[in-house]
């Protein structure tokens, strides 16, 4: 049982777990297994693994994590750089058992290092990328709970990743559901899509019938926020489809007049249908259109759509709807 090899800090033993492939491989003798670690700096071998979580916790920095098969798992925190290839494949989300982490009881992917005013001046950057695929959730008593398919606080790039939301649940207490929530970093999203959910609280609550108070579902494709203990967002999106809605918003304790400072959207040739929600919580300290920074094809959004202009840019605008 004592570790015969140690690669980057992380040890296995002679009874083959995790298992070791030819590099480029998922297969040891005749079993395949659902994922493939790759390390950075290192071509000879690979580490197989059937759980995302341990595969993650093996990584280094820089490294790739391959799925090999569609597979069905519990929630994953990623607090490194890496890449994770979905390989054309679907990672579908379900409900862990029990779990000593709280943020993986309602998400699929939690991504980065939340900060807070302890450790607001650390500048570590976490650059992660998921790539061609599918995420999703399963719509059965498994996965009750599941509010988010990503909760993200890292730099993250999306590229070719369909995010299909439809059977995320709406939260217990508020009806919330979230495809994506950005609350810090760059993110660039190009191709696939966001789907928001379907799911009702009746529909939930067949599902899942204890503990209920919400009265309706609000779900989110989208979810862009600003908290003044982390760091800046930029969210930039081409050639994605997005259905359902998007919120672009900041905590109440953030001046207005420096929303646009701190928060940036972009969407650029983005199809489907999606609405906009823009709100930072009061009524009285609702942006106006020059603290806005939200741009649809080059030219500003604004929720103040009277005039048909952008007070900032003159252009024709498309409206929004802000929220009360």
């Amino acid at each position: 049982d004592k570790p015969y090899i140690t690669l980057n800090d992380y040890k296995f033993n002679k009874k083959g777990t995790p298992a070791i492939s030819t590099y480029g491989t998922n297969k040891v003798g005749e079993v395949e297994y659902d994922i493939r670690l790759d390390f950075e700096g290192n071509s000879t071998i690979s580490m197989c693994f059937n759980n995302m979580q341990d595969a993650v916790d093996a990584a280094n920095d820089g490294a790739t994590i391959t799925l090999c098969k569609d597979t069905q798992q519990t929630g994953v925190k990623i607090e490194k750089s890496l890449t994770l290839d979905l390989g054309g494949k679907t990672y579908t989300g379900k409900k862990p058992g029990t779990s000593t982490d709280e943020k993986l009881n309602n998400q699929v992917f939690h991504l980065g290092k939340e900060l807070n005013k302890e450790n607001l001046k650390d500048k570590e950057n976490i650059n992660i990328t998921i790539k061609n695929g599918k995420i999703d959730v399963l719509g059965t008593v498994a996965s009750n709970g599941l509010n988010f398919l990503i909760q993200n606080y890292a730099n993250l790039t999306l590229e070719g990743v369909n995010l299909d939301g439809t059977n995320l649940r709406p939260s217990n207490e508020k009806g919330l559901s979230h495809v994506l929530s950005v609350n810090q970093g760059n993110v660039t999203i190009s191709g696939g899509s966001i789907i928001a959910s379907t799911m009702s609280v009746n529909g939930a609550k067949d599902l899942d019938a204890t503990g209920w108070e919400a009265t309706e579902a609000k779900p989110y494709a989208l979810d862009v926020c600003y908290f003044t203990d982390c760091r800046d967002v930029s969210v930039s999106i081409s050639g994605c489809e997005i259905t359902g809605k998007i919120s672009y918003s900041f905590e109440n304790k953030v001046d207005a007049k420096d929303w646009c400072k701190h928060v940036k959207l972009a969407l650029e040739d983005v199809e489907g249908e999606y609405t906009f929600e823009i709100n930072n919580g009061t009524t009285a300290n609702k942006p106006g259109c020059t603290d806005v920074n939200i741009t649809i094809d080059g030219t500003h959004l604004s929720h103040d759509n009277t005039s048909g202009k952008c007070g900032r840019c003159n252009k024709t605008i498309p409206a929004a709807t802000a929220a009360e």
